[in-house]
């Protein structure tokens, strides 16, 4: 089992984030992984170390206000701030081919990225990424969180969320529900910026990088349809749509997980020998 590497990097503004890296010797790839809402890099363990097993490097870190990162819990600025920590961690990526993969708001977070920064990739890897909320949320819901954001942004209140959307495997439900660092509440301002980039991610019509989008179709935290209308709308040279009959929201930690780890690391190898088609 490959060690874990941990340790704390400064933003160009001061933030302090918890970043994690699971090295290999000359890789032929090297890979970020950008987690969702709530959660933390470090239930990416198992993925990184299958990964680093076929040659991949990767990196993680803890989104601000989550994990070990600081912040005040489930809170962000501006939506632009998840933006600059994901620049600030690719950066100190090394040399090689690299790669960004995004799961649920993580993925939001990637695809926002890639297609506003236009960075130097191989390729995008977005797993069932927070586009629209799967369950129609209440018109006067969306109201107070507005109010709320917009007046007390440091309010947090139950996220609701069930667990049991998120897997079919029983032992991934157990240590989720162990995991002291995963969020019970989301925060009002949070979810005034998140709707807002899922506004304009709704507008995006083209990436420079080869894409590979995930979608579990019973996803009920995360709309499969705003995936699948993406992957239809985006105007990119190189994508590749991989559907998972009866998954649902975490993709990587579903039981038949063991295949798409497969199939990410040959997606992965197969990119990473092409010239990279984003920007210097």
């Amino acid at each position: 089992m490959m060690v874990r590497l941990e340790e704390k990097k400064k933003t160009a503004s001061g933030h302090e984030m918890q970043t994690y890296r699971w090295p290999c010797a000359n890789p032929a790839a090297r890979l970020l992984i950008v987690h969702g809402y709530l959660e933390h890099a470090g239930r990416y363990d198992e993925f990184a170390q299958y990964l680093t097993g076929q040659g991949i490097e990767v990196t993680a870190f803890d989104h601000r206000g989550h994990g070990r990162s600081a912040g005040p819990r489930g809170f962000v600025g501006r939506f632009e701030d998840y933006l600059d920590d994901v620049g600030t961690v690719l950066d100190g990526l090394g040399e090689g081919p690299r790669f960004l993969l995004g799961q649920s708001m993580g993925g939001l977070v990637a695809l926002a990225f890639a297609a506003q920064r236009k960075p130097r990739l191989n390729g995008l890897i977005l797993t069932n990424p927070y586009l629209e909320n799967a369950l129609k949320v209440p018109g006067w819901k969306i109201a107070v969180a507005n109010f709320l954001g917009n007046r007390l942004p440091m309010m947090s209140l139950p996220a609701g969320l069930d667990r049991k959307l998120l897997s079919h495997d029983p032992e991934i439900l157990k240590a989720h529900e162990a995991d002291t660092m995963i969020l019970q509440n989301a925060n009002a301002h949070w979810f005034v910026e998140i709707t807002a980039a899922q506004q304009r991610a709704s507008e995006i019509a083209a990436l420079e990088v080869p894409l590979l989008l995930v979608v579990g179709d019973r996803d009920l935290v995360a709309a499969p349809e705003a995936s699948l209308a993406l992957f239809q709308r985006l105007a990119c040279a190189d994508k590749t749509l991989d559907r998972r009959s009866g998954w649902f929201h975490e993709v990587l930690n579903e039981t038949e997980r063991a295949t798409l780890y497969e199939a990410i690391a040959g997606w992965i190898s197969v990119k990473g020998s092409s010239p990279s088609p984003g920007a210097a």
